[in-house]
């Protein structure tokens, strides 16, 4: 009886000591978990902070886009892509009866690097409203150079008034492929 009376007497020490054991092991294996999980938070965080960087800068791009859209559709008008020459032309047939001028485009030409390309023109009019033509293709917003203007003199109309005849070749250097 001594005996388990000895034996119990040890038993709350035994007991404590394994109880301490175990709760020694399941605070390392949770403090390991939580070591696991705290770091997939900061890699999530960090991921997050890249996609919030990327949507700040995406909306800093778009109020700059806005804020830019008139003075870049300003200067677009001064460049002709070559999906836009036939615009480009129909502003050179739309100059030509603001001034009382007839022209016919009889050739266009791109270069063989793409940059540029020539117009020749063939225009009937008086001298005076050709070379009002020739002005306002001079001082319209496209870049332009003019390779030859060759003016004659035709006769007359049933008015009395000297009829021209021009042939114009123009280079187009705002033209972009």
């Amino acid at each position: 009886m001594k005996n388990i009376k000895n034996k119990l007497k040890h038993f709350p020490l035994v007991f404590s000591i394994i109880f301490f054991i175990f709760s020694c092991i399941i605070f390392v294996f949770l403090h390991k978990e939580v070591n696991k999980k705290q770091k997939v938070a900061q890699e999530i965080e960090v991921e997050w902070g890249k996609e919030e960087y990327g949507r700040n800068n995406f909306k800093k791009l778009e109020l700059v886009l806005k804020e830019t859209e008139e003075g870049r559709t300003l200067i677009e008008e001064h460049f002709v892509y070559s999906s836009d020459i036939v615009p480009f032309l129909d502003m050179i047939e739309e100059l030509a009866p603001k001034v009382g001028v007839d022209v016919k485009v009889s050739l266009i030409d791109i270069s063989k690097d793409n940059t540029t390309f020539t117009v020749d023109l063939n225009s009937e009019g008086s001298f005076d409203n050709i070379y009002n033509f020739i002005s306002l293709l001079e001082n319209n917003f496209y870049e332009i150079e003019f390779l030859k203007i060759d003016m004659k003199k035709e006769g007359e109309d049933l008015d009395g008034i000297n009829k021209w005849r021009g042939a114009i070749k123009i280079k187009v250097l705002s033209f972009i492929p």
